[in-house]
């Protein structure tokens, strides 16, 4: 059976984050291959990420399971010309894509090896504006620690409650918090998910372009489906940073600047700043 290159393309690249770098393990730089009768699933993870993505068949594939080298697989289709057919087979231990007059062998793992997560069943289940849940991931994520000792500021806390969907990161010296409202009616449940999931889902909900997203949460994984893949996240096992005793109830002085001119200033000020860790100076007075 023929495949089509542009079909593999762009799902093995968004793929790519969810494969281990590390390579602690030579299973998990392989991409599982699954086939039925109307699609091909390619399924990647590090243990702590999994990222599916399925691609719709035009007629049944007849292959037993296989894992294939990511990195090498995605290099071939890289070479591959844009309108370019391939072939699949399993010979001898080894797996043979064809395609014109190239030959390309690599060797397989065992396929039950391989360590899918477990499916389990998730309490808290809405759906979401796509566009809305990366506003949410986009306005808090910079906020994230990296390497903090208090684990749960390495994370990004997602707080659901009633209809409104709260997103707060912190380092230790700043905060960021947004706030989204949605039409469906949630129990409070909060979930803290770690920075490099954070950054992998935001990858993959702006390569898509489905205008909703379904979300799945159970007390150790959270699910995200659209049309064609299928993000799941491991959330750290840590308590929620209280975020309400950092917002002061009673401010003395309340300020109302111009987004864009605050954001000019700051950028002139950077250019002579030689250490971007030292902090600005920022006086509040009336004009004159």
């Amino acid at each position: 059976m023929l495949f089509e290159k542009q079909a593999w393309m762009v799902p093995l690249q968004i793929l790519s984050g969810a494969v281990d770098k590390k390579q602690l393990k030579p299973i998990l730089s392989m991409v599982l291959v699954r086939f039925n009768e109307n699609a091909v699933y390619l399924t990647a993870t590090d243990l702590d990420i999994e990222l599916t993505a399925r691609l719709p068949l035009t007629e049944a594939a007849t292959l037993p399971a296989i894992t294939l080298p990511a990195k090498r697989l995605f290099d071939l289709m890289r070479v591959l010309d844009d309108q370019a057919q391939f072939e699949i087979s399993l010979r001898d231990q080894q797996v043979w894509i064809q395609a014109a007059s190239t030959l390309f062998k690599c060797s397989t793992l065992p396929v039950d090896t391989f360590p899918l997560m477990k499916e389990a069943s998730a309490p808290v289940q809405f759906s979401v504006e796509r566009v809305l849940f990366i506003q949410l991931l986009q306005a808090t994520a910079f906020a994230i620690s990296q390497q903090d000792a208090r684990t749960f500021l390495n994370g990004l806390l997602i707080e659901l409650d009633g209809s409104t969907l709260r997103a707060v990161a912190a380092d230790g010296h700043r905060m960021a918090l947004k706030v989204e409202k949605h039409a469906q009616q949630l129990p409070l449940t909060r979930f803290v998910l770690p920075r490099k999931s954070v950054y992998e889902l935001l990858r993959l909900l702006t390569s898509i372009e489905d205008p909703s997203i379904h979300v799945c949460l159970d007390p150790q994984v959270l699910r995200v489906q659209s049309a064609q893949y299928t993000f799941s996240s491991k959330l750290m096992d840590t308590p929620h940073f209280p975020y309400q005793q950092a917002i002061p109830l009673h401010a003395s002085t309340r300020v109302s600047l111009d987004r864009d001119s605050l954001k000019r200033a700051l950028m002139r000020v950077l250019i002579i700043m030689s250490d971007k860790n030292r902090p600005t100076v920022m006086e509040v007075g009336s004009e004159g």
